[in-house]
This record gives structure tokens, sequence and C-alpha cells, in this order.
């Protein structure tokens, strides 16, 4: 992986007013007016010794300075409630404002369901008013929805429309373990930036398994950033993991792109600052979230896309220095097999076959951190070869190569089987029948 930068832009926790904070993770990084603005989910530890999420607030830090500023203490104490996971929208509105959504956490623990709040201020700082008609709670009505709302991501669409993708959890009594209670998946909702109030809500989830991190508009498609949310799936230290989705809508087709990783490790949470960087958290030994790094956002590791074209298969996201590795294998019996290095592959005749498949990675990559592209299945991606002829084996010309009869067998037929007046007959009447038509014409 290319890493451009390395900051350690927090210490992993700091003294506020005379009080210990510890930063966690879903701190978002924002990019105003050349200056690094870190909106912190920020923990402080109860009467027990022990960080509870109810007592998790947010703070505004302008990284290189000694400020770091509650944000929001008022509606927390007024509310009883605790906010985490939030998420600002890096592109104002018409009308101004940003939008700052954020997982609201009850006081006195298992006395509520999750919600999420929004709120709207002209300032990143200072400002801040809460936006009671866009508060989203769980609703059954909604598919894996009824447990809780949280981690909310939001992006302007224009013409005065905000989007917000948000994690919705739900029990899922097919899949759940006592370390996995409930599934987590990824939806959307717009709503109006002139009124605040919603415009619609999304009945269903668009990521499975997965929790929001932020979102980026470019080159024509939609980049979602997001971390796992299966605690049954083997990882590294049992951490979560970051990634990187795309899809050329907002609201449906999102597929795998890339995923940062660094010394084979995978990263946990993606933000995009600008249309060429990602910055994603890196945390301490502790579990403290205290720096990023950052990269380009088409990474080393990026997910080849490939293309197929008169037998001759491409990569048509080509990263450089790549040496990609084709391979192939036969469904029918498992057999695979490797073909050859390079940014395309032609494929020889005697692998043209239905039911060979191909694919390729970048072989310059740590063998654990590799992707391979979609699979491409000969005769099911592109339309097999069809090779027209006679397809009886009792025929002259049968030929088994074939795979579309056309018609064209030809038999050895005895002369005594030939009725020589039904030949002479029929030619009688083509004559009669064109000269009649020459006549029309």
């Amino acid at each position: 992986m290319s890493i451009i930068n390395e900051k350690k832009l927090v210490p992993g926790s700091t003294i506020i007013n005379g009080e210990k904070v510890e930063f966690y993770e879903n701190s978002q990084i924002i990019e105003d007016n050349g200056k690094f603005i870190i909106i912190f989910c920020g923990h402080t530890k109860g009467d027990d010794g022990k960080p509870h999420h109810y007592l998790t607030k947010l703070y505004y830090h302008e990284v290189g300075t000694n400020i770091y500023e509650m944000i929001l203490k008022e509606w927390c104490d007024e509310h009883k409630e605790g906010l985490e996971d939030p998420h600002i929208n890096v592109e104002k509105t018409p009308q101004g404002y940003y939008y700052l959504s954020a997982e609201s956490k009850p006081y006195l623990e298992g006395t509520g369901n999750l919600n999420t709040e929004t709120f709207k201020s002209k300032n990143l700082r200072t400002g801040w008013e809460w936006c009671p008609d866009l508060t989203i709670k769980p609703d059954p009505d909604y598919k894996f929805q009824e447990y809780s709302i949280s981690s909310n991501v939001n992006y302007y669409l224009g013409d005065n429309k905000m989007l917000q993708y948000y994690e919705c959890r739900a029990f899922d009594f097919w899949t759940h373990s006592v370390d996995q209670p409930y599934h987590a998946t990824i939806s959307y909702r717009t709503f109006d930036t002139r009124t605040d109030k919603e415009i619609k809500r999304h009945n269903d989830f668009i990521v499975d398994w997965a929790v929001c991190d932020d979102v980026w508009y470019k080159d024509g498609y939609y980049y979602l950033s997001a971390h796992n949310f299966d605690k049954r799936l083997e990882l590294p230290n049992n951490a979560w993991y970051g990634f990187v989705l795309r899809s050329k809508n907002f609201d449906k087709g999102f597929e795998f792109a890339y995923r940062p990783t660094l010394n084979g490790y995978t990263i946990g949470e993606v933000y995009f600052t600008d249309t060429n960087k990602i910055r994603f958290w890196k945390n301490n030994d502790e579990g403290m979230f205290e720096g990023y790094l950052e990269q380009s956002q088409i990474g080393d590791n990026m997910k080849p896309v490939i293309k197929f074209e008169n037998n001759k298969l491409s990569v048509i996201n080509v990263v450089s220095g790549a040496k990609y590795s084709w391979q192939y294998s036969k469904i029918k019996d498992g057999y695979t097999g490797w073909l050859d290095f390079g940014d395309t592959y032609t494929i020889p005749i005697n692998k043209q076959v239905n039911g060979y498949e191909f694919w390729c990675y970048n072989f310059n990559l740590p063998e654990n951190e590799r992707i391979d592209s979609i699979r491409f299945v000969y005769g099911d991606n592109e339309p097999a070869v069809v090779v027209k002829g006679c397809m009886d084996p009792e025929a002259n010309n049968y030929n088994p190569l074939a795979t579309e009869d056309n018609n064209s067998c030809t038999y050895d037929v005895p002369n005594d089987d030939i009725d020589v007046a039904a030949i002479k007959a029929k030619t009688a009447k083509i004559r009669s029948l064109t000269i009649e038509i020459d006549d029309l014409l």
C-alpha cells in the first residue's frame, strides 16, 4: 500500500477541564478552510472507574492547537443522553448549514434503544441547533430497523436534499450468537434542508453486515466507506476492518472496491477529506484511536475490474506498479491453475470452453492482502462461442464441434427409395407458381 503520510493527531487521551477524556472510534476528520478539524467521540469514566457509553460526549478539536471543546453539552444534560458516532456533511447546504448526526445513548444503560439525532449549525465549533423532526427511531415496520438506529453519515445531494446513511440493527434469530446478538445493516433516508423534514426512509437495507463511516462522490461513483460488524469472522486481533464500496447510484448497487491495509492488517474506519485522498484511523495498543494514515483513494489493493472482448480479458482500473496474475478453474471438477502475468490475457482456443472461469489479482501484494477480481465465466458473462452445423451423427456432414444445428445435414439415400414421379410433380408446380409471380410483376 502506498502510504502518503502518517500523522499522530491526538495522544489517545487528554485532560479537558480537569477530567481525563479518552478518544475512541467513530471520530470524524474534516478539512475546513485549511484547518484539520476532528469531531471526537470522547469517553469519560464513571464512579466505578470504567468508561460507559452513556457518558460519551462530542468534542471539537483543531489539529495542532490546544483547543478541545465539548459541543452539545446542554442538549445532553437536558435529554439525559450521551452522544457518539458523529458525522458532518463537508459541503454546506444553500442555507449555509452543516448537519451533524450522532447516535444518542440513554444515561441509564439498558433503559432504551439507540436513536439518531440531527443538529445543524453555520459554524463547526458553536451554534448547534437540534432538529427534532429529523430524529430516527427504531421502527419494526422497516426491515432490520426494529432494535436501534445509529452511525449516521451525511452527504448533500444538491437541490436541497440531504442523504443520510445509517446503521440499523435487529435481532436475527437465525444468525445471532452470544458474541453477536444482533444483525447490523446499512440503510438510508433523505430529508429537505429547507424544512428539516424527512422526504423518504428506505424500507430495506442496501449493505449487509456493515456499519457506515463516510461517503464521497467522485468520477460518477458514490464511495461508501464502512467497517464490518460480524464478530464471527476470523479477523486479526478480533478487530474491525474497514473497506470501501462504490456504486453509480446512492441507493443501490454497491460493490466492493478496496480496503486500506498496513503491514498485512486491515485498518478500522475510512474517512474522505478530498477527492484524491482518504484518511483512516490507526489505534494504539490500548484500543484508543490516536492518528491517521493517508493514501490515494485508488489504493494498491483495489479490487481489479475486468472486461471481456473478443476472447481477451483486460483490467480496466490498472494500478501503477501492479503485477496482475491470471488464474482459471474448471467449474465442473474444481481444477484451478495459473495462466500468465499482465494487464491483459487472451484466452486460447483450448480454454474457450463454457464453464471455465477466469480472474486475476495483484501479485505484488502480500498474500493476505490480495483481492480477486469478479470471476468471468466463459459462456455465462458473455455469449458462448456458437458453432453452427449438422449435429446428427448419422449424417454425411456431421460436425462433432457444432453447438447449434442449422438443418444442413445430408444423407445417402438409395435410388430405390426415391419417388421420381413425386419429385417431377413438385418441380412442375414450383415452375407454374414462378410463372404466375412473374406475370404479376
